[in-house]
């Protein structure tokens, strides 16, 4: 029922894929005029008020006020994807204060909350609409395939430290939750397209309508192609790559207590990249379809239930890669007196791969299924009108280690509307991955052993932080935290003399510390000018137990940078020219010796009747040519970071 093959990902190069015809075709068939009220491609005109009203989901499994949350959360709206100009979810996650994005090449990135980067980072749970984008292959995300028409984004909440109480294992230094807009926001047909230097070509197309009077519907269809980009030695990285995908959305209310969602996307590409070996080349394809129900039994209680399916397929010259997940979720939030607001829930998870690779890297078995079962129970319990204690735990079963109990214990105090002190203490857990408890490698005198034994990365953190709004313009937040990380692993190494075999097996024992902090401040100068500084620090230390033959793990604690700083403008001439910009400064990475860079991102945006955008987008223009982030500081060629200047019209009617 899990199993089932996936089409092959080959589209012709250099054409937009059919997945793009059918999208324009069914706005045709549609045959509905757009909503009066259609959202703009660009907002503009700021408004502190709203912006301080945002609430988020992702902290507590349930609709809060982000500036009032008990924990480190920062939210990026949808417009600012296309202020901008991010072409990704990784490229979107630099806007957010404390997490680095490090790219590799044209399509591989290394992410991280809090320390711990790596393409392969297994500490930072990631989603899209409640929908698990993380793999048990290596318990991280490939990032290359996470994407979506980036107009339908409402926003993407990022919270720094852990979420186990609410999301289970794996969610241990930040949760990542990319929420899209309902059908009835996105009415009308928008057409975006362009291209540039890397960004070769790029074109979309979304058209939401109405069946009835209270059912909405939208479909799109979008594809891209980026070029290829630089080694250190000024050679072609060979990393070309292009990508289709195409989706569509329902959203229905049947009388005021009961409302349906649907959503589903399709994707299929091809990227080239090099390997040890030479040239090589990625098909990708996969598809998921969500389906989900609300129901009110009233002001104070509301159930919403969850299933999804989500299916992909990776094919190379390292293997295949197949993998199906399904999954269903009940939530029920409702108030038990005038003090308790209670949220409880059950999850379960099953995921079942298949990973052929070739004999130098050897899955036992090749085929597995993984179960996941949670409950989970929180109260928020207003002790007083200006302070408020959450207290939450999950316990989640899996197949690697058993039950994982996840406590989370909170404060917040609200001495004014203005002001928010909290702090929190919890427990996070990374379980064991296919690739731990599985995989072989056998190369000629060395070998690399799973281990099917090992326990769960534990972190408990403490965490604490400060919001205020000072006057009408000026908005703080700061955060400080203090991670301890226990059974954190490493690669323990032995000699056989018979035949010469160098032996290493994957064990825990490391353990870590990490502290620092993130400082965020939002100045409004004007209606139509605002401002944005962010600040973050991060100390990690590793250190390995007596005994332990592991010289590297502890590298671990150079590859995230200690320092960061971000500034951005928002700046709008009119109500139709604006001019966007982002610096960002990043510390260097002395484990892969990477040193540190500047970064300037800019965008100008021109409206010359209404409805039509025209923008043109600078990406990168102070960086010097070194690399973002490298997989190993042993390797001598690693692809730059790159210049670039693309294009893009935006027309919605």
């Amino acid at each position: 029922m899990i199993a089932q093959a996936k089409p092959s990902a080959r589209w012709p190069r250099g054409r937009l894929p059919v997945v793009l015809l059918v999208a324009v075709s069914a706005t045709s068939l549609a045959g509905q005029s757009p909503d009066e009220g259609a959202a703009a491609t660009d907002a503009g005109w700021f408004d502190l008020d709203q912006l301080l009203a945002a609430k988020v989901y992702s902290v507590s499994r349930r609709e809060q006020v982000a500036f009032e949350v008990p924990a480190a959360v920062h939210v990026i709206q949808g417009e600012d994807l296309a202020r901008f100009g991010a072409r990704s979810f990784a490229e979107a996650l630099r806007l957010a204060p404390g997490t680095f994005v490090g790219r590799m090449n044209s399509h591989r990135y290394a992410v991280s909350i809090r320390g711990f980067a790596d393409e392969f980072a297994n500490k930072l749970l990631v989603m899209q609409d409640g929908r698990s984008l993380y793999t048990p292959h290596f318990s991280g995300t490939f990032w290359d395939v996470q994407d979506t028409f980036l107009d339908d984004i409402d926003q993407i909440e990022v919270v720094r430290g852990p979420g186990g109480a609410a999301w289970g294992v794996n969610a241990v230094n930040g949760v990542v939750n990319v929420l899209t807009k309902s059908a009835e926001k996105t009415q009308g047909l928008l057409v975006t397209g362009g291209g540039g230097t890397e960004e070769m070509a790029l074109g979309g197309v979304r058209y939401g309508g109405r069946a009835g009077e209270h059912t909405y519907y939208r479909v799109f269809g979008q594809a891209f192609q980026r070029g290829d980009t630089k080694l250190a030695n000024g050679e072609s990285a060979h990393d070309e790559w292009y990508q289709a995908r195409g989706g569509f959305r329902v959203d229905s209310a049947q009388g005021d207590a009961n409302r349906f969602r649907m959503l589903g996307e399709y994707y299929a590409g091809e990227e080239d990249q090099l390997i040890f070996s030479g040239p090589d080349m990625i098909e990708v394809s996969g598809g998921h379809v969500i389906g989900g129900w609300q129901h009110d039994f009233s002001p104070d209680s509301l159930l919403d239930v969850q299933a999804y399916y989500d299916g992909y397929r990776r094919s190379s010259g390292q293997g295949i890669s197949d993998a199906d997940q399904f999954s269903l979720a009940l939530d029920h939030s409702f108030l038990l007196g005038e003090q308790h607001r209670l949220n409880w829930g059950v999850d379960y998870r099953a995921h079942a791969d298949s990973l052929v690779t070739p004999p130098q890297l050897v899955y036992a078995p090749t085929e597995r299924t993984l179960q996941f079962l949670s409950i989970f129970a929180q109260d928020e319990w207003a002790l007083i009108d200006e302070l408020k204690l959450t207290m939450g735990v999950k316990a989640e079963h899996n197949d690697f280690t058993g039950w994982e109990p996840l406590p989370n214990l909170r404060f917040a105090w609200t001495p004014t509307e203005r002001q928010t002190v909290w702090t929190g203490v919890s427990r996070a857990a990374r379980i064991p991955s296919r690739t731990d408890d599985n995989q072989t490698v056998f190369l000629p005198g060395f070998e690399a052993r799973p281990n099917t034994e090992l326990p769960t990365e534990q972190l408990w953190a403490y965490e604490a932080g400060y919001r205020a709004r000072f006057g009408e313009d000026v908005t703080l937040d700061a955060a400080v935290f203090l991670n301890q990380y226990d059974n954190l692993r490493t690669i323990e190494s032995s000699f056989i003399a018979a035949p010469p075999t160098f032996v290493t097996l994957r064990d825990s024992k490391m353990t870590g510390q990490g502290y620092g902090g993130e400082l965020a401040l939002l100045w409004q100068a004007t209606k139509w000018w605002r401002w944005q500084g962010a600040y973050s620090y991060l100390e990690l230390d590793l250190a390995t137990a007596n005994g332990s033959t592991d010289t590297t793990s502890t590298r671990q604690s150079g590859n995230s940078p200690q320092q960061q700083v971000m500034i951005r403008s928002w700046l709008d001439f009119s109500a139709h020219l604006r001019l966007d910009a982002a610096w960002r400064w990043v510390d260097d990475l002395p484990s892969l010796n990477v040193p540190a860079y500047n970064s300037l991102d800019v965008r100008l945006a021109w409206e010359p009747t209404a409805g039509l955008w025209l923008s043109v987008v600078g990406q990168n223009l102070l960086a010097e040519q070194h690399p973002e982030f490298r997989s190993s500081p042993f390797l001598p060629i690693s692809s730059e970071i790159q210049r670039g200047v693309y294009a893009k019209l935006a027309w919605e009617f």
